[in-house]
């Protein structure tokens, strides 16, 4: 499995450098982003990309283990992390989208953990910090923040609990704007910025979609992830009240991010923010679709989904 995963994460890396993804008036970050973007130029930033992809693969495989997703544990959540977040579109030339969807896998981690009754101050305070520095490079992930208050009515979080996290989210905005506004830009900008990403953008342009991605073979297989992430769904959804307790609210969580993704989509977010954040929610959703339902039409599925990366990656 790791071997499988390391090829095909070579081969859509080296497609993603030949090819790279363009997107109409430049990709969606932050100045800091920019800014980390132009840093960390050629071989660098490749490695950091590359670098960032192997460790969120490793930090969901473990999640999935250590919380109880999944009834059976192996290496398959790596390889369908690449496949998920990489096949379909894998702006290698960014670190800065690399490093913030790495930052949402930790923070999920973060989340997964503050489940338990008692106060989670650390738990909390951790996943809040992580996703708003996200939010700081890519300001299109504001979405995934909405998803904080929620989780801390539904797990019952206190209200000191629920100010902790509002402030460690704020926490990152508060230097860089201060920063922009010395250096002559308006320090409410990324406000801006939120609110320019959650208002209606005009929902898929389907034409823009294909050609950002590459073609059709990548929709074909965000397709696909789609479909056998709302599978896995309809499985949690049918098994929920026989769950254990932290893989319900495990499940619960990474089925919220996903319907949150696609709502993404729908509005139009750029897909090089609204599809990684897909594929990073499906994976545990597909794997739970394989381990709930084992024989000969989830090893097809694996391979349809794995040949067609290959196809992606050689096209």
């Amino acid at each position: 499995m790791l071997l499988t995963q390391i090829a095909l994460l070579v081969v859509l890396t080296l497609r993603g450098l030949h090819h790279p993804v363009e997107v109409a008036g430049g990709l969606p970050l932050s100045p800091l982003g920019v800014w980390f973007d132009g840093a960390l130029r050629g071989g660098w930033g490749t490695a950091v990309v590359v670098g960032s992809v192997l460790m969120g693969s490793t930090l969901l495989t473990r999640i999935t283990g250590r919380y109880s997703l999944s009834v059976i544990r192996s290496f398959v959540p790596m390889v369908l992390y690449v496949v998920a977040v990489c096949g379909v579109v894998y702006p290698v030339t960014s670190p800065s989208l690399a490093v913030g969807l790495l930052m949402l896998v930790h923070a999920a981690e973060q989340n997964i953990q503050s489940f338990k009754r008692s106060e989670q101050f650390g738990y909390v305070m951790t996943a809040a910090f992580w996703t708003g520095l996200a939010v700081m490079l890519v300001p299109d992930l504001i979405y995934v923040a909405l998803l904080l208050p929620l989780q801390w009515a539904l797990w019952q979080r206190s209200p000191r609990e629920m100010v902790s996290g509002v402030i460690m989210f704020l926490l990152p905005a508060l230097p860089t704007s201060f920063c922009w506004w010395v250096g002559g830009k308006e320090p409410l900008w990324l406000v801006g910025e939120w609110a320019r990403s959650l208002s209606p953008l005009g929902g898929v342009d389907w034409g823009g979609m294909v050609a950002a991605v590459g073609g059709v073979l990548p929709v074909v297989l965000l397709s696909l992830v789609a479909l056998f992430a709302l599978f896995g769904v309809a499985i949690f959804a049918g098994s929920y009240g026989s769950m254990r307790i932290r893989a319900r609210k495990g499940h619960l969580y990474f089925a919220s991010l996903f319907l949150l993704s696609l709502l993404m989509i729908s509005v139009g977010v750029p897909v090089v923010v609204a599809v990684p954040v897909m594929g990073f929610a499906a994976v545990p959703l597909i794997y739970t679709l394989f381990s709930r339902r084992k024989g000969v039409v989830s090893a097809l599925v694996y391979v349809a989904l794995l040949l067609l990366s290959i196809a992606i990656g050689v096209a």
